[in-house]
C-alpha cells in the first residue's frame, strides 16, 4: 500500500481544523500560555493522535461548509456581476498535467483561503462569546483578558478580509484558465 500525503490533504484537511483547535484553546484558557505549556507536558501519544484526527474532521466540516454554502452562493453572486464562473468540466476533461498545474497554483490556495476564513469566522464568534462571559461573570473587570480578546477579534477580522480578497482574485484566475481551455477546444480546427 502506497500512502502519499498530498499538500492538498495536509493543507485543506488538517490546517483549518488545527487552527480552530488552537484558537479555541487560546480563547477559553484566558490566553494563559503558562497553563498551556504545563498541559502540553501531559500530552500523550493517544491525545496527540486524537488531536490530529479531530483536526482533520473539523477541517473537513469547514471544507464541506465551503462547498455547500459558499460555492453555491458565491457562484450566483459571481454570475450576477457578469463574470465568467469556473468551468467545472475542466477538471473532468483536461489532462492530468493541466489539472495539477491549476490545482497547485490556484485552486488549492483558493480553497485553503476560504476554509481558513470560515475557521476564523467561527473563532470570532467563540471570542465574542468568551468576551461576553468575561464581562458578565467577573465582578472586577479583567482588562487584560478583554483587551486580548479584542485584539484577537481584530486580527481574525483583518485576516478574514485579506483571505477572502485573495480567494476572490484566485477564483478569477481559475475561471480565466478553465474557460480559456474550454474556448481553445471550441476554436480548435477539426
Amino acid at each position: 500500500m502506497n500512502l502519499k500525503l498530498k499538500p492538498r490533504v495536509v493543507l485543506i484537511g488538517f490546517l483549518p481544523g488545527f487552527l480552530f483547535i488552537c484558537g479555541i484553546i487560546l480563547t477559553y484558557k484566558q490566553f494563559d500560555f503558562h497553563q498551556i505549556l504545563i498541559k502540553s507536558k501531559e500530552l500523550t501519544l493517544i491525545i496527540g493522535i486524537a488531536i490530529i484526527i479531530l483536526s482533520f474532521i473539523i477541517g473537513q466540516v469547514f471544507d464541506s461548509f465551503r462547498e455547500w454554502v459558499i460555492e453555491n452562493n458565491f457562484a450566483k453572486c459571481w454570475k450576477r456581476k457578469n463574470r465568467k464562473d469556473i468551468n467545472w468540466d475542466f477538471f473532468y476533461n483536461a489532462s492530468d498535467e493541466d489539472i495539477d498545474k491549476l490545482d497547485n497554483n490556484y485552486y488549492l490556495f483558493y480553497v485553503l483561503n476560504l476554509d481558513l476564513s470560515i475557521c476564523l469566522s467561527v473563532l470570532i464568534l467563540a471570542s465574542i462569546a468568551n468576551l461576553i462571559l468575561i464581562m458578565f461573570s467577573v465582578v472586577k473587570c479583567d482588562c487584560l483578558a478583554i483587551t486580548t480578546s479584542l485584539i484577537f477579534i481584530a486580527i481574525y477580522g483583518i485576516s478574514i478580509f485579506l483571505l477572502v480578497k485573495d480567494a476572490s482574485i484566485l477564483r478569477e484566475e481559475i475561471a480565466k484558465h478553465t474557460n480559456k481551455s474550454n474556448n481553445e477546444k471550441k476554436t480548435a480546427p477539426e
